[in-house]
């Protein structure tokens, strides 16, 4: 399958130029890796509050910091809880690494970095990017009164490589193509010309028989951010919802941590 998007890497190294070496020979491998190399800790932290990261370079040995603090808080966070991190450390260090299996460290490059590793991490870093935040086999619904909006969100959910979707304008819009189809993700406009998403929902939620719909995930686009409509949410047991306006980064964010939960709690 052949991969567009882009790939954004942090290197985080002592050595300038071995980070600029790095940096360079990914360029060589794929015009598709946008790489930062930073001067400090303060401008990685700067880095990744102000845009998701797709895959980090960690020097083990960064000058007063524990790299392992910083996987951690990575890992525990929910823009880069599923970012490539590779860690790059001199060979005599490199099983260190290793004995923290629950940070999920993807790969260990020694120093120097060869070309081969480097196009070996490169090729993880594809892959999870890749890798489907929503299952093959979801069937999703974006129902929105505004196309603008529908095109938008449809774009999104090409860009994550999920084709499976269809769309809706309006509640009986939305109903007609329940009687033919199942669904597991729902994208819901609050208010629509016929109704508002309550209607859709309690719909979804009267249907005992049609498992896949009951165990669907729901979540709300909405513009509002009131306490009431999400109060009224939560006794539908609808748990996620999205700000207007919002890109592609936020999108994805809100999707794997609803995505998540509602895997957990369908496994339970």
């Amino acid at each position: 399958m052949k991969f567009e998007n882009t790939i954004s890497v942090a290197i985080l190294m002592n050595n300038a130029q071995e980070a600029s070496d790095l940096a360079e020979e990914m360029d060589r491998y794929s015009r598709n890796f946008i790489t930062h190399e930073l001067n400090s800790f303060d401008q990685f932290v700067e880095l990744i509050e102000s845009m998701t990261i797709d895959c980090f370079y960690l020097d083990w040995n960064y000058i007063n910091l524990s790299i392992i603090d910083v996987v951690e808080k990575l890992r525990n966070s929910k823009k880069h809880r599923r970012s490539a991190i590779f860690i790059v450390t001199d060979s005599h260090q490199s099983q260190i690494p290793l004995q923290y299996s629950a940070l999920q460290i993807d790969m260990i490059l020694t120093k120097p970095i060869a070309k081969e590793m480097v196009a070996q991490a490169c090729k993880k870093s594809v892959a999870k990017k890749m890798n489907q935040i929503i299952p093959e086999d979801f069937n999703v619904m974006i129902l929105d009164n505004n196309p603008e909006i529908i095109e938008l969100m449809t774009g999104h959910l090409e860009q994550m490589n999920h084709h499976r979707f269809k769309s809706a304008t309006s509640i009986k819009e939305a109903k007609n193509l329940l009687m033919k189809n199942d669904f597991d993700l729902f994208l819901l406009d609050w208010n629509l010309d016929d109704g508002t998403c309550i209607d859709l929902i309690e719909f979804l939620r009267s249907n005992p028989d049609r498992t896949r719909l009951i165990n669907s995930l729901v979540m709300v686009i909405t513009g509002r951010d009131d306490v009431d409509d999400i109060m009224t949410l939560l006794r539908y047991n609808v748990k996620d919802h999205i700000i207007k306006p919002f890109n592609y980064d936020e999108f994805e964010e809100k999707l794997i941590y609803g995505l998540d939960r509602h895997v957990k709690t369908l496994s339970k």
